[in-house]
């Protein structure tokens, strides 16, 4: 799960990235 592994990354670097570029966003739809 690299992706996840990612998306967590940018949560803790950006704080709260856009939800419409979140790849967790793209993988639950």
């Amino acid at each position: 799960m690299t992706v996840l592994a990612l998306a967590v990354l940018l949560d803790l670097a950006l704080g709260e990235p856009p939800i419409r570029f979140h790849p967790t966003v793209w993988m639950g739809r």
